[in-house]
């Protein structure tokens, strides 16, 4: 059975309970089954580890509306930084817990990534010299048993690694560079309770606007997907001076999330390869566009009867 979701805004909730009981009043009204939690908006984890106060009131806040929740790990939150990855597993443990305490089944986490060239700050030159020295097959083997190990201690979740978008420059390490790639680091988890969440506009971005591309990566994905991501853009990318929302959207450049019909995405063709899914579909449309969300739920649940 399909159910269909919508992800709360966590710049714009941004730790205010009001705004995110407002944001859970608005999906409900469009018709949503379930909302998407974005983990930083929500200050329930802070410095790795869950204020229970805290916890406590945003748990009270969601029981107010009839909703099945899932929960988005911090966008930045990446298991190929070393630096970092320690306290990115305490992350991910302290979310399970929440996770536990709020009924939620599914967590969604970005694919790991490191840059092998120079893209960085000239305070982190030293550590991106070290990364290039390390083995891509050796990171990628390490983010998967750090992952697959979660995942057995939590059989209750449903971990969903997400095709995040870092494209298909050399210069990137990531099991999500490629449709093979992510089929193999599956099959290597090979765990009942992990599985793939699959962005169709990253998907659609990451193949350069090109249809073809897009259902052949999804067709192959499919045994593999758990959750589903959806949401337009124009399928560009492109490299500019200014890089904020307002200006991108004007350009129809890169990941802008607009409601569906509104960039270039194929919805209709990547919706009919979904005929035997069940799960989730959960869309992802700015809040800016907030007047659009029950138009969008509609056309959802209307390829679905």
């Amino acid at each position: 059975m399909i159910k269909i979701g919508q992800s709360i805004h966590p710049t714009w909730v941004n730790g205010d309970l009001s705004k995110l009981g407002e944001e859970l009043r608005q999906f409900k009204e469009a018709g949503a089954d379930c909302c998407e939690l974005v983990l930083h908006g929500l200050d329930v984890v802070i410095g790795t580890r869950i204020i229970d106060s805290r916890q406590e009131a945003v748990i009270k806040v969601l029981r107010e509306y009839d909703m099945e929740y899932t929960l988005h790990m911090p966008h930045g939150l990446n298991l190929l930084d070393s630096d970092n990855q320690a306290e990115y597993l305490d992350i991910f443990r302290s979310s399970i817990e929440f996770a536990r305490a709020a009924g939620i089944k599914l967590i969604n986490y970005h694919a790991g990534m490191r840059r092998t060239d120079d893209k960085k700050s000239p305070g982190d030159k030293k550590k991106t010299d070290a990364q290039t020295k390390q083995n891509p097959k050796v990171l990628i083997q390490n983010e998967m048993e750090q992952i697959k190990s979660l995942a057995k201690d939590a059989p209750d979740i449903l971990f969903c690694m997400e095709n995040a978008l870092f494209g298909k420059s050399p210069e990137v390490i990531s099991v999500a560079n490629n449709t093979a790639s992510i089929i193999e680091f599956c099959q290597q988890v090979g765990l009942p309770n992990f599985k793939l969440t699959f962005d169709i506009g990253h998907s659609f971005l990451f193949n350069s606007g090109e249809k073809t591309a897009l259902l052949e990566d999804m067709e192959r994905l499919l045994p593999y997907i758990g959750h589903i991501h959806l949401h337009d853009n124009c399928g560009t990318w492109k490299e500019m001076r200014f890089g904020d929302g307002g200006h991108r959207l004007v350009l129809g450049a890169g990941d802008i999330h607009l409601p569906l019909g509104w960039g270039k995405l194929p919805f209709n063709d990547t919706l009919a390869l979904l005929k035997d899914y069940s799960g989730i579909i959960n869309l992802e449309i700015e809040q800016r566009f907030s007047s659009h969300y029950g138009e969008c739920i509609a056309v959802v649940r209307g390829h679905f009867g």
